[in-house]
Parts: structure tokens; sequence; C-alpha cells
């Protein structure tokens, strides 16, 4: 049995990532031996959402932590949706091309400073 090869290719509204992404579809088309990885960098999150000043009751201090994370959620899950037309342009040219949607899997990266970036996009 051959193992699935996996490409993953870095999306963003510029005329490169294009280029990238048609490339791609172009080698790969309707080959069934490939995975790709659609990998996307969200900006990053505002400085507001990453601290708040604290609280010295340990109560409010786990109410503010739990409202700072949920506003953390809610922004990347709208950043998300905004890069969405960026994704689907990308998935469309590879369709065109031949490719499965079983043969894709989108990634989005809050920050590309995080020490485990790596771990993640090997095992996408």
């Amino acid at each position: 049995m051959v193992k699935d090869k996996t490409l993953l290719v870095g999306v963003d509204d510029s005329d490169s990532s294009i280029r990238s992404i048609s490339y791609v579809a172009e080698m790969v088309g309707a080959r069934e031996n490939f995975h790709i990885v659609l990998f996307h960098i969200l900006p990053p999150i505002p400085p507001e959402l990453l601290e708040f000043g604290g609280a010295e009751d340990p109560a409010i201090e786990q109410k503010l932590d739990e409202t700072i994370k949920n506003e953390q959620a809610e922004w990347v899950e709208h950043a998300k949706k905004t890069a969405e037309p960026v994704i689907e342009n990308a998935k469309t040219i590879l369709y065109q091309a031949g490719v499965l949607p079983a043969m894709l899997t989108t990634m989005f990266s809050p920050s590309i400073h995080r020490p485990d970036i790596v771990r993640e996009l090997i095992e996408a």
C-alpha cells in the first residue's frame, strides 16, 4: 500500500498564494495518493484580549479569566470567518483540477510564533 504524500500550502489573499495553489492543482490533479493541507495564519490576537488586570478575589479572577478566554475564542472564530473566502477560492481551484474534497484539510494558526507549530503541521 502506497502511503499518501502530504503537501502543505500556505494560503492568503496574495497573488503568490494563488500561483502556489494553481501549481499544486496542476501537479496533483486527480491523483489519489495525495493529501493537501491548506494552512492560513490568522492575524495576531489583539493585546487587549491577551491579558487583563487581574483581581485579588479568586472568584472574580476566575470569572475574568473565563471572560477573556471566551472573547479570544470569539475573536479567532471571527478571524476564521473573515479568511473563509480565501480558503474557498483555494478549494475551488483545487476542485476544478480534480482534487477531491476528502483530499483536503484546512488548518488555521493564530500565530506563527508558537513552539508547537511544527509538530502540529507534521501531524496534520
